[in-house]
């Protein structure tokens, strides 16, 4: 019994490790999925005509009517440009270890699978435009965006659609009540991102805004990013290190965090400690007494 014990108790300690890493390895496949997929050029041009629809629609007064995505009651808008769903590009925040697949809208489904895109707010690479995603602090598979907290003023964020690279730079963030997040405004001439979700996990009645704002990009953060989009040529041996130092987190402390195997690890410590402190013990009193026994 008590070996069947311990299994169990490692098992739901791993859990969190089990679950995180399959939800990582579907995170993969879609965006592998979403590399692999080319667009033809009539595609693509109503892709981005569809955007540019969009875009004047919120211009005409439609952007952000100040909608909470994480509320249940919330009202979701819709469109004719956008499909609620709809896989439009993937966020890359190197310093905490994220990479999330960004899909237009905000329900529970969109935000069980990923990020995603808040009706009503601009598409990112819109000059004037601002943008909102928003993703869980947390779930019951994978992180998401539960470190959100660790980015720092000079951290780049990068947006990877199927032809180019978007970077961004956090500049501030704050924590504001849910219906406070009117703060998020647009800005004639600057394009602008903001990372929203809930805080302080587990209470979740505030929310976190990260706000970034568009940045130029090196040919080295792009192949860092997907190395299809630059020509090898194009990237020093140099510059690709200096990217490398850049993309990894910046203290121990933060890797540890994000890290999806600690769970794992802690499960299997935990269970060497159990087996050394009682099981291993108890053997050596049982074979104690049978030699006692033996010589009684």
């Amino acid at each position: 019994m008590p070996w069947v014990f311990l299994v169990l108790g490692l098992l739901a300690l791993a859990y969190p490790s089990i679950t995180e890493f399959a939800a990582l390895r579907q995170n993969t496949v879609t965006i592998t999925d979403y590399r692999a997929s080319r667009l033809t050029p009539e595609q693509e041009a109503a892709r981005r005509h569809a955007i540019v629809e969009y875009e004047a629609s919120l211009a005409g007064g439609r952007f952000y009517t100040v909608t909470d995505p994480f509320a249940g009651d919330a009202v979701r808008a819709t469109n004719s440009y956008l499909a609620t769903g709809e896989l439009l590009f993937v966020i890359h925040l190197p310093t905490i270890g994220v990479e999330l697949p960004v899909f237009y809208g905000s329900d529970d489904l969109v935000l069980g699978r990923g990020a995603g895109l808040l009706e009503n707010t601009s598409y990112p690479g819109t000059e004037g435009g601002h943008s909102v995603i928003s993703a869980h602090r947390g779930g019951h598979t994978q992180k998401f965006f539960l470190h959100l907290d660790r980015l720092q003023p000079g951290d780049a964020v990068y947006l990877e659609e199927s032809d180019r690279v978007l970077k961004y730079v956090m500049t501030s963030s704050a924590v504001v009540w849910p219906t406070d997040t009117g703060v998020i405004t647009l800005e004639p001439g600057r394009d602008l991102v903001t990372l929203l979700t809930c805080d302080p996990p587990p209470v979740n009645d505030h929310r976190l805004l990260v706000r970034t704002e568009r940045a130029a990009i090196t040919d080295a953060e792009i192949a860092a990013i997907n190395p299809d989009l630059v020509p090898a040529a194009a990237v020093t041996a140099k510059d690709a290190a200096e990217v490398a130092r850049e993309f990894a987190p910046r203290d121990l402390v933060t890797q540890v965090l994000t890290a999806w195997w600690l769970p794992l690890v802690s499960a299997v410590v935990v269970g060497l400690g159990v087996v050394w402190v009682v099981l291993v013990p108890r053997r050596r009193r049982r074979a104690d007494r049978s030699r006692r026994a033996t010589r009684s």
